[in-house]
């Protein structure tokens, strides 16, 4: 039993590893709210409270039977590695567009300021870019709040069957990031070129 025991600690002790890592990349991401934060971190700390709970099970274990599954829990009770770290990484690229959509809102904010003030030749081109630029950013708060909140809801119970969801959920995360972010920030340049040419006789 003395080994099944190391064996079982061994396995709490890697996953709690993982934990940690992702515990530090959260902190590092300074540009969390502090909402945003606590709820990723609430799903690391739940697996690591659980991971502590069958760690002290195992030890206390005293039947062969009950110390082998156990032991065999650590994996398929808490999935860490299938279920936890890609929840984890979703919901950051989530909270990464929803962050670049407010940065683009800022731009919206001080653009359509300047448009007004200039009033130049490109004001209907620019108008026109502006509005899609507004429709980028609503699309990415859009994305990015509903992929954070449906990868924040899946479970390690739901596994293997969620395995989809997550894959559909990151694919949504990278097509905004590469269409709707990438077409925004084009499009906030683009007024920026527009304004430039304002004062002379050339359209953008």
């Amino acid at each position: 039993m003395s080994a099944l025991k190391q064996l079982g600690a061994a396995q709490v002790q890697k996953r709690e590893t993982t934990l940690n890592s992702l515990s530090s990349v959260v902190r590092a991401e300074s540009g969390f709210t502090s909402n945003e934060a606590y709820a990723i971190e609430g799903v690391i700390q739940r697996t690591y409270g659980q991971l502590q709970t069958l760690d002290a099970k195992i030890q206390a274990d005293t039947l062969i039977d009950v110390l082998r599954n156990d032991v065999v829990s650590v994996e398929t009770s808490t999935r860490v590695g299938g279920v936890i770290d890609p929840v984890v990484h979703i919901a950051l690229a989530a909270d990464t567009l929803l962050r670049e959509a407010g940065v683009l809102s800022n731009d919206v904010s001080n653009l359509s300021a300047r448009i007004q003030t200039t009033l130049g030749i490109n004001e209907s081109k620019e108008e026109s870019l502006l509005s899609s630029l507004q429709g980028d950013v609503s699309a990415m708060r859009s994305v990015g709040g509903s992929v954070a909140a449906q990868a924040l809801q899946v479970t390690p119970s739901g596994y293997p069957g969620n395995q989809g969801t997550l894959t559909n959920l990151k694919a949504d995360v990278v097509s905004a990031e590469t269409g709707m972010a990438v077409a925004g920030q084009q499009d906030a340049s683009q007024i920026g070129v527009c304004l430039t040419d304002d004062t002379s006789s050339q359209t953008c």
